[in-house]
């Protein structure tokens, strides 16, 4: 992803109802750090929501592999923050790929690389046949887009939510027991 010192970018991130970003954005008065910057600083234990509901590590870990081959300095897919470049991408992921899930869409500003490193791909490489999954790691890591791209973008640092003020964002209530 390339933009310089000092300049933003509108994303948009897929939340779910119960998520933490919720929480954390509205204490952090808008800021939220990715598991992964925080694993970097913090070390062993901080994970994303996508690492703990990843259903294919096996994929993942051809994914993880090809880049510290093909792009080391990009963030891991596992523990960034999942972004998309636009609304209507944002809005394709929803009806696409979580019709049977509840997700909320949120607007986040990324600045420039001082704050959050975003790494651009086509997430479309990750529908590939296993038989193909060198290959379209590579492509991923690489930045090339497939014939039918769904992109997404890959963040590492701090994300600012400029909602966080008002619902959805808020303190987490604990559910009541039992």
């Amino acid at each position: 992803m390339g933009f310089g010192v000092g300049q933003v970018q509108v994303c948009w991130h897929l939340a779910n109802p119960d998520s933490l970003i919720f929480n954390n954005a509205f204490f952090g008065k808008g800021w939220v750090t990715t598991a992964s910057f925080l694993a970097e600083y913090v070390g062993a234990g901080v994970v994303s929501d996508y690492q703990v509901f990843n259903r294919q590590p096996a994929k993942e870990a051809v994914w993880e592999r090809i880049r510290r081959e093909e792009a080391p300095n990009s963030p891991s897919r596992m523990g960034s923050t999942y972004l998309f470049e636009t609304e209507a991408d944002a809005d394709t992921a929803i009806a696409s790929w979580f019709a049977a899930l509840r997700k909320i869409k949120l607007e986040a500003l990324a600045f420039s690389p001082t704050v959050v490193t975003l790494f651009r791909a086509d997430s479309s490489w990750l529908n590939r046949p296993q038989v193909e999954w060198e290959d379209a790691a590579r492509q991923y890591w690489r930045g090339v887009l497939s014939a039918e791209p769904m992109v997404e973008l890959l963040a590492h640092g701090r994300l600012y939510f400029p909602g966080w003020d008002r619902p959805p964002f808020g303190p987490m209530v604990p559910s009541p027991p039992g």
